[in-house]
């Protein structure tokens, strides 16, 4: 990463790309989201530096599974 230069975390998914965060050297080296995805997506960046993306995939629960995880907690605008 060179002096001031901003790096945009981006994910790209079938509906679009979308910034999920910016680095910058010294003032905010890293970053901690939690992110989920039902469907295919990329994780990508901006700059000329090696960024490293950590996370891990799990299998989705089916709502006959386990009932508790209904839907009618999750609300869409």
């Amino acid at each position: 990463m060179k002096g001031n230069e901003r790096v945009f975390l981006k994910v790209k998914t079938e509906d679009g790309e979308i910034v999920i965060g910016i680095l910058s050297q010294g003032k905010c080296d890293q970053i901690l989201v939690d992110l989920i995805f039902e469907d295919e997506f990329v994780l990508s960046h901006t700059g000329s530096c090696s960024v490293f993306f950590c996370g891990y995939r799990t299998h989705a629960a089916e709502e006959e599974e386990y009932p508790c995880l209904a839907k009618k907690y999750v609300s869409y605008c």
